[in-house]
């Protein structure tokens, strides 16, 4: 083979290999309010909210109907009143919105783009997150973007059933960049050192974070058998492939959040999730003693000091103003289906050539054992070294899904030594060359 086929073959290999994930659906403003439930109460039709927030949820009509399901700048918004005082003593509290997609999904891509990111205030507890569809927490939970009143951090968490029935879930320091602040997924574990019931597998986003942007930002949730990513990333920060329709995530780097199957029964525990916007206020735990008086988030300022307020139902009631820039306004959610890749012709011509080429080795191999022993000895080691530069270096040089291309360098040695270096040079600088072009605690959990 020559050199200009073995890079053809090579770029054949990898643009299949990119694509990991296709497109298959995408909500924005023509179809997302058609697409999603709101929900008037949470998973117990007997209460307000599951966490007893001080909220009364509103459906779709009245939503619309007092601005706080809309469109707006051609993008969707979803608020919460922050026009009337209220009077603390009622027991529906301030009306917000549950918005649940009407579909579910099992496994895939999902990427979400913001373009506003609810503000911190006292009583607010902003979450987007999935939800198992079945029994809770037995489904499986995945919090994408969570958090209450000053946290200066996003607090993404996971919940599965207790491990007794499913078996160990937890995640790992080195698998993520966000800082672990309880390790076990199962959501009775506690340790009531750095986890308490119901708390699940927390982590703390401290880097490139778009908690709170008032300019949004974007999250991933990649979903496979083998793992669970969570991505995050401040617009501008994003990888260069992000708006293709089919998505190869290899060059992503290292995820905010990641559960692997090694430590994890994904396929077992993680039913169908449908997505999830709540926008509640007070409730468990922001509106606790604990969390209004005592803890700060890392900000250092208790929101008892701060609004000079002695509850959390005390100052939402008087301070609907405060919630002017409590909303998620998003440009557009996206669903990718995983891909799965086949071999193709090319792929069982490279076999077979590289088959042949290796049937080639063993007979030049044979016949150097009828030849002198200080030239069996020359050949041998010269074809010894020349096959360790030209396999080892590329393979360790490309990333994981482009170790494949090293089978198209391997065919070369029929041509003479000096064409399999060519080729091998060329397919990794291809290679190199499409690899840059790609760069572009908390107390009872929701029901």
């Amino acid at each position: 083979m020559r050199p200009v086929t073995a890079w053809l073959l090579a770029i054949h290999f990898t643009a299949s290999a990119a694509e990991q994930f296709r497109v298959k659906k995408t909500y924005g403003v023509d179809n997302f309010f058609d697409s999603f439930d709101f929900r008037t109460t949470g998973g117990n039709p007997n209460q307000n909210d599951d966490n007893w927030s001080w909220v009364k949820y509103q459906d779709l009509p009245n939503a619309q109907k007092k601005g706080l399901a809309k469109v707006k700048d051609g993008e969707i918004y979803l608020g919460i009143d922050h026009t009337r005082v209220l009077n603390k003593t009622s027991a529906e509290g301030r009306d917000s919105l549950r918005v649940v997609s009407k579909e579910a999904f099992r496994y895939g891509l999902v990427i979400t783009r913001f373009t506003h990111l609810p503000e911190l205030v006292c009583g607010g507890w902003p979450a987007y997150w999935t939800l198992g569809v079945g029994e809770w927490p037995k489904a499986g939970e995945i919090d994408m973007y969570e958090g209450w009143n000053l946290d200066v951090h996003n607090k993404p968490a996971i919940h599965v059933g207790p491990a007794a029935e499913f078996g160990s879930c937890t995640i790992e320091q080195d698998d993520q960049s966000a800082e672990v602040i309880s390790g076990n997924c199962d959501n009775t574990f506690a340790d009531n050192k750095v986890q308490w019931p119901g708390q699940g597998c927390q982590s703390r986003e401290t880097k490139d974070t778009i908690w709170a942007s008032p300019e949004g930002g974007i999250q991933a949730l990649e979903w496979t058998k083998d793992y669970i990513k969570l991505f995050t990333w401040p617009h501008g920060k994003e990888p260069e492939n992000l708006d293709d329709d089919e998505l190869d995530t290899s060059s992503w780097g290292k995820p905010t959040v990641q559960i692997r199957a090694s430590k994890c029964d994904i396929d077992g525990i993680f039913q169908k999730q449908q997505l999830m916007f709540t926008l509640p206020v007070c409730g468990n735990p922001p509106g606790s003693d604990q969390f209004w008086k005592e803890l700060d988030g890392g900000s250092g300022k208790t929101c008892d000091k701060v609004t000079r307020e002695p509850t959390c139902i005390d100052f939402v009631a008087k301070n609907p103003h405060a919630f002017k820039n409590f909303y998620f306004q998003i440009k557009d959610i996206r669903y990718f289906e995983q891909r799965l890749i086949k071999p193709t012709n090319n792929t069982s011509m490279a076999t077979s050539t590289s088959t042949r080429s290796m049937n080639r080795t063993r007979t030049v191999t044979s016949l150097t054992t009828t030849m002198s022993m200080n030239h069996t000895t020359s050949l041998t080691a010269t074809m010894s070294k020349n096959q360790t530069s030209l396999v080892a270096p590329s393979a360790v040089s490309l990333s994981k899904n482009q170790t494949r291309i090293t089978t198209a360098t391997a065919p070369g040695i029929q041509d003479g030594q000096k064409d399999t270096q060519e080729a091998a040079t060329v397919t990794s600088t291809a290679s190199m060359s499409r690899v840059s072009c790609k760069h572009k605690r908390h107390g009872l959990r929701h029901i």
